[in-house]
Parts: structure tokens; sequence; C-alpha cells
């Protein structure tokens, strides 16, 4: 399971959501989907500096363990 919200592997997540996302917020309103996408990217270049900053501070590697090998 999913320890922390900063894991990388909520950045396929995130988009893997956004992109089943997107065609429902268009359904709703036009503005939407482009809020939803920035609000995603936004997310995952988040994530993805959280890890790198804590790499860099001496963190040790984590391993993401997924159905495949």
């Amino acid at each position: 399971m999913v320890d922390s919200v900063l894991q990388p592997l909520n950045i396929f997540l995130l988009g893997l959501g956004g992109g089943f996302l997107i065609p429902l917020l268009h359904k709703i309103a036009k503005p939407l989907p482009a809020a939803a996408f920035a609000l995603a990217l936004v997310s995952m270049t988040a994530i993805s500096a959280a890890c790198f900053w804590s790499l860099y501070k001496g963190a040790p590697t984590i391993e993401v363990l997924t159905a495949g090998v």
C-alpha cells in the first residue's frame, strides 16, 4: 500500500487518474479539463522534486514494488 503522498508511484496514479477524469470534466464545463491537467502536472512535479530533494539530502533509495518484475 502507498505509505506516503510523496511516493514516486503516485506520479503514475495521478497521470492515470487525470486521464480518466478529463473526459468527465469536459462534459461538466469546458475549462475544467485544463485546470485538472494543470493540477495533475503541478502535483507530479512536486512529488518528483520532493523525492529528488530527499535523495539529495542523503535519504536512502526506496524500492517501489508493483505487480511486474
